[in-house]
């Protein structure tokens, strides 16, 4: 990256707006860089004087901003005359609204109670020996929400960040932290959105090995059926065998000698023959 293109992307780092791989970017520039190290000081110190300052913003009058802002995002009106567009084609009353909006909630007291709070990216969590779950969030600064599993908002953070993360790492976590509310309906529906779609085979097994309580169960089942005949990991269709012969029935014998036709994995192909001889069935289709 050259120096001008991380300048621009300082401000987007110290807020979390940049992706995974975009923040190793600048990461590596500005270790080599004595000119983009001084220039990230600066930004964070400027960064450092925003967060701290605290006047006193009327909590309403922030809400009510933000509502209308959002009312004139989602129905403009059709005829603007040339004053509203003078500023960069964009509609001045819109702007005022989302720079009020915006810097207000960057100033807003931090005693002030956010009834719901999300943030754009989960970007770390554990448990403690006492169970506790700490996530640690990004929305326009880092923040910190702990609690129990047992804690709706906690467990709504981390099924968001099932989908959501951009860290494989912290979806591995997530996947971990999870398992022990399998028996949840929503919890499992994210499993099996997991290891169906996630595009990392460590956390396709730690779906797998989260899922397996429930690995008896047809809808299970028919996911593990799927994984086995389309999952490009070898290591993930072995699991998925595994959890298949738990319970043993006619209709495997089809996808199995199936997975014997197609199968290029000697490990995987020994694993599937085993289970079809196990159920004195043949390895071959007719």
């Amino acid at each position: 990256m050259t120096c001008e293109a991380v300048v621009k992307q300082l401000p987007l780092l110290l807020y979390g707006e940049l992706t995974f791989d975009e923040e190793e970017a600048v990461y590596q520039h500005v270790d080599t860089c004595a000119a983009c190290q001084a220039e990230m000081a600066k930004t964070a110190s400027l960064h450092r004087r925003l967060d701290e300052a605290e006047p006193d913003v009327d909590a309403m009058l922030l809400a009510n901003c933000r509502r209308k802002l959002r009312g004139a995002i989602a129905d403009p009106p059709q005829k603007q005359s040339w004053f509203t567009w003078n500023w960069l084609g964009k509609p001045a009353s819109a702007l005022t609204m989302l720079a009020m909006g915006f810097f207000g909630g960057q100033m807003l007291p931090r005693n002030f109670n956010d009834p719901a709070p999300t943030a754009s990216r989960v970007r770390f969590v554990e448990s403690d020996a006492a169970g506790q779950v700490r996530i640690v969030l990004e929305d326009s600064r880092q923040r910190v929400v702990s609690g129990d599993m047992d804690d709706d908002s906690i467990r709504a953070l981390l099924l968001r960040a099932t989908r959501e993360s951009t860290d494989p790492g912290v979806r591995v976590g997530t996947m971990d932290l999870l398992k022990t509310q399998s028996e949840s309906v929503e919890v499992k529906r994210a499993l099996l959105h997991a290891l169906r779609n996630d595009t990392n085979a460590g956390v396709r097994l730690k779906a797998l090995e989260a899922l397996r309580p429930s690995a008896a169960q047809d809808d299970t089942r028919r996911v593990l059926a799927e994984v086995l005949l389309k999952d490009d990991n070898p290591g993930v269709r072995t699991q998925a065998v595994d959890l298949l012969m738990q319970r043993e029935a006619p209709e495997l014998v089809g996808v199995l000698q199936e997975i014997m036709s197609r199968e290029d994995n000697q490990y995987v192909r020994m694993k599937v023959q085993r289970a079809l001889a196990d159920m004195n069935a043949s390895a071959e289709t007719f």
